[in-house]
């Protein structure tokens, strides 16, 4: 009540942070010259099916009009009924007009020999977009039987850690910047999903000491047990 407590330079820093994310928020801006007419409505019903695969939430909308009620609380349209730039990604028609490469993603094939599908640009809806890079992926990456289990599909990578990245990739990109987000396959050796954007202040490490190693270790966890993959880098001061 005195006044006199002191604020731990940590918070003022972290608010500052927030400030910086909210004013690159552009998922919830809205598009100048859209309106309900720009919304797909096979999309919200797309959407809808996919929120009651754990049982019904939504009902079916017949009409764009009987979709507003849900348009709005997701926040894909304004109190002008403008479509926001989410809207647009999730419900919009020809999002391409009003994304350009925002609605984009990109796959590459980086190896010796030239393979069907190379590149492939997909251009769509977000969910259209996470769907399509995870087919692609899927197409592009090793194969093999396992002989357990009647001899099932095994792939280099799994489906559902490809699934989770893409997912990430596109939920968590920087919509304030026209780039779109990239998945570069070296087979045999990676896989790379990397979106526009940078990384929060407090996840950066600076440091001003020489160059090191540093072995960086993930678990993934496989039906035969966990997976270990390590990635052994040097660490560049910045």
């Amino acid at each position: 009540m005195d006044g006199d407590s002191k604020i731990s330079r940590v918070r003022p820093d972290l608010q500052d942070e927030r400030k910086r994310e909210l004013e690159t928020a552009r998922e919830l801006t809205s598009v100048e010259g859209t309106g309900l007419r720009n919304i797909s409505l096979n999309r919200p019903n797309q959407y809808v099916q996919a929120l009651n695969q754990g049982g019904q939430i939504e009902t079916l909308k017949p009409t764009v009009e009987d979709a507003g009620s849900l348009l709005d609380r997701k926040r894909f349209i304004d109190k002008e009924d403008k479509v926001t730039t989410l809207g647009m990604l999730v419900c919009g028609e020809g999002p391409e007009r009003w994304l350009l490469s925002r609605c984009h993603l990109d796959g590459f094939v980086s190896g010796p020999v030239v393979i069907a599908e190379e590149k492939k640009t997909f251009r769509d809806n977000v969910l259209q977009l996470m769907e399509a890079g995870v087919a692609w992926t899927i197409r592009n990456i090793q194969s093999g039987v396992r002989l357990k289990s009647g001899g099932s599909r095994i792939l280099e990578y799994p489906e559902k850690l490809v699934r989770e990245c893409i997912n990430n990739a596109l939920a968590h990109r920087d919509y304030s910047l026209d780039r779109p987000v990239q998945i570069t396959l070296r087979p045999k050796r990676s896989l790379s999903i990397r979106n526009p954007g940078n990384l929060p202040a407090s996840l950066i490490i600076r440091h001003d000491h020489p160059s090191r190693p540093i072995r960086r270790v993930f678990v993934l966890g496989a039906e035969d047990g966990p997976c270990i993959y390590y990635q052994e880098r040097t660490c560049q001061p910045t």
